[in-house]
């Protein structure tokens, strides 16, 4: 019995890792191309945040530091992806990188908190790979409060 709940809260650990964007993009599912959805980043996490900074291009890990105003101890973000870094007062509490042919913030440091970020999300076919029924894009705009 005592190995069966291990085994079953084992599963459910590894069930639930899915990262961010995964949860965000998840609100698109059998949905087509084309289709526009509202996106609160808030309802796309499970742990404590007070400001998410975007990261849309290739920037070091120094300027990282002087945007969120306290030593930044990741890498460098290189290019061809955007990075979300989540913190909590002075403390990075998440980060996650996502390929930016998938993803696409067009932000530079953007500071929003849970009440700001809210995304118009625009699911568009890839054009790079027209023969695949899906492979999709998806374009964050931020919604204006």
């Amino acid at each position: 019995m005592k190995r069966l709940c291990y085994v079953v809260l084992l599963i459910t650990v590894l069930c639930s890792c899915k990262s961010v964007a995964d949860k965000m993009i998840s609100n698109f599912d059998g949905k087509s191309a084309g289709t526009v959805c509202v996106i609160k980043l808030k309802d796309a996490t499970n742990f404590k945040w007070d400001k998410v900074y975007l990261f849309s291009s290739r920037i070091e890990a120094d300027s990282i530091s002087k945007i969120i105003g306290f030593t930044y101890s990741g890498g460098d973000l290189t290019g061809g992806n955007t990075r979300m870094v989540f913190t909590v007062g002075k403390k990075v509490v998440y980060q996650e990188d996502n390929d930016s042919s998938i993803i696409s913030f067009g932000y530079q440091g953007k500071k929003l908190t849970p009440e700001t970020a809210i995304f118009e999300v625009d699911k568009t076919k890839d054009k790079l790979e027209s023969d695949s029924a899906d492979c999709f894009y998806y374009s964050f705009g931020l919604i204006k409060k």
